[in-house]
């Protein structure tokens, strides 16, 4: 019988995985006392850590970061940000703008240091474990402006100045976990656009919870998704409780095989040492468009989801750019993908939090023929893998309780960043909103941490219904931005090439 590279790819992943099980769980198993036995003392460390701190700060202490918070804080805060740049077109004086902005932020945000701890605290270390401390500082502290000297400014000119500010940190030492400025021209002249910076520790909350929350706290009203979000599939109690059996008995054999035994990438885009120093590009779309291609290729293939078909694109874009450099093309490359439970259906309730989980995908790269729809057709397969393994829930289990009990220092070792190239965050955004009473927001673009030697990351935003794409990479993997845009221009027409390819059937 014949297969194809898929196919092959396919089949050794998953014979890895079954011999895994079949030669590791009676290690695993045998050593599970002590395993428990460390995560017993583990706890009980962290408990006198906690009480020698109320002891020590009473009231200004505000107790130790949960797990999926404290997952963040196993390098400085400064490599955790997640970096916004927002394009308002703005109807008045930019300072005007600015000082209405911050009053806003006083009232809401902080004015009550105990409605979000989060972004009224300074986030502190002692031996090995994160805590927030009643911080001392006002708004001046966190939202200011930038003054360049030439007259014009525009995002191309922010995406690049990015690269320098990421370097600098967050305030305090990175012991406040957020900032914003305002980018303006020493001549006072903005042609009636503003660009504000957001950089938010991740520690604050997840792509969906952030939206959430400056949907009820910043901007105006009412809003609703450009998306509709699928709720997630309801489970019978039985269901349920042998799911979470399941996951409980394969966590040690599942992590073992992601952080020991799982081979590193090995392609252009990933190594062993990274500079430090990301380009940050975004693109947008000018006009509504690409949304509803995406939505006439589901209807042609009803069982073909959003993810995958923006996974097609942007695997396609990838290849192009692999035979450009002359680089050998690589089978699939890894890719994280985070995955939210929530998502965006819920705008009542301004909270701050993390809850998505992650799961690395093997993103198909290398495809014969080189057609979209046979691209679209491997992704599909390598999206059902992943849905019938148990690493989301595996993962989601480490993240929401063990990672609490973990110093930050130890964390580190144990959570392997080094094996994967890529992450894909994809956050089902907001139609066009407007801020401080009718100043509207044009664009919205993001861009995520890096982790480990994972050195690019992929983001999609969907915002007045057009794409938001953005793209940061270590510049020791791509140093030309053109490249970065080339990469990211190719996404949108690939879109429309596999729609045409789609209907050409």
């Amino acid at each position: 019988m014949f297969y194809t590279i898929e196919e092959k790819s396919n089949m050794k992943a998953a014979k890895q995985r079954l011999n895994l099980y079949a030669h590791y769980y009676l290690l695993i198993y045998t050593l599970l006392p002590i395993v428990i036995i460390i995560a017993c003392l583990l706890f009980l460390y962290k408990t006198a850590v906690s009480v020698f701190l109320q002891i020590k700060y009473g009231s200004q202490y505000l107790g130790l970061l949960n797990s999926q918070d404290a997952v963040w804080t196993t390098e400085d805060l400064s490599k955790s940000v997640i970096d916004v740049i927002v394009t308002v077109k703005c109807k008045r004086a930019p300072d005007l703008f600015i000082e209405e902005f911050k009053h806003r932020l006083q009232t809401r945000w902080l004015s009550d240091p105990t409605e979000y701890p989060k972004l009224t605290s300074t986030v502190e270390n002692f031996l090995g474990y994160s805590f927030y401390l009643k911080g001392k500082f006002s708004v001046n502290s966190c939202v200011h402006i930038e003054y360049f000297a030439e007259d014009i400014i525009d995002v191309d000119y922010i995406q690049t100045y990015l690269t320098t500010r990421s370097k600098i940190g967050l305030p305090k030492n990175n012991k406040i976990p957020w900032e914003i400025f305002f980018i303006l021209t020493k001549s006072g002249v903005y042609y009636n656009q503003l660009y504000m910076v957001l950089r938010l520790s991740h520690i604050i909350g997840d792509g969906a919870s952030l939206i959430n929350f400056f949907v009820n706290t910043i901007l105006d009203q009412p809003v609703t998704t450009s998306l509709s979000i699928q709720p997630p599939l309801q489970k019978s109690a039985l269901n349920t409780l042998t799911e979470k059996i399941e996951t409980i008995i394969k966590a040690p054999a599942i992590q073992l095989y992601q952080n020991l035994i799982k081979e590193k990438d090995v392609n252009i885009l990933h190594r062993e040492k990274l500079s430090g120093e990301r380009l940050f590009v975004g693109v947008v779309e000018k006009k509504a468009n690409l949304i509803n291609c995406v939505k006439r290729i589901k209807r042609k293939i009803p069982s073909t989801t959003f993810m995958e078909i923006l996974l097609t694109a942007f695997s396609a874009s990838l290849s192009n750019y692999f035979k450009k450099k002359g680089a050998i093309i690589p089978i699939n490359i890894s890719t994280v993908i985070p995955i939210s439970p929530v998502g965006l259906s819920n705008y009542n309730m301004p909270t701050l939090t993390n809850q998505v989980s992650v799961a690395i995908l093997n993103l198909p790269i290398l495809t014969k023929p080189d057609s979209l729809l046979v691209r679209l057709n491997a992704v599909k397969g390598e999206v059902k893998i992943l849905k019938k393994s148990l690493d989301y829930q595996v993962n989601s289990l480490l993240l929401s309780s063990v990672c609490s009990i973990i110093p930050s220092s130890l964390l580190n070792h144990l959570l392997n960043m080094d094996t994967f190239t890529m992450t894909l965050s994809n956050v089902p955004g907001i139609s066009k909103v407007t801020i401080l009473e009718g100043n509207e927001i044009s664009d919205v673009v993001f861009f995520t941490p890096q982790r480990g030697t994972g050195g690019l990351g992929f983001t999609i935003l969907t915002y007045d219904d057009r794409f938001q794409l953005g793209l940061s990479i270590d510049k020791s993997l791509i140093s030309s931005r053109r490249d970065c845009q080339e990469i990211l221009q190719n996404v949108f027409e690939n879109i429309l090439s596999l729609q045409k390819e789609v209907f050409r059937l």
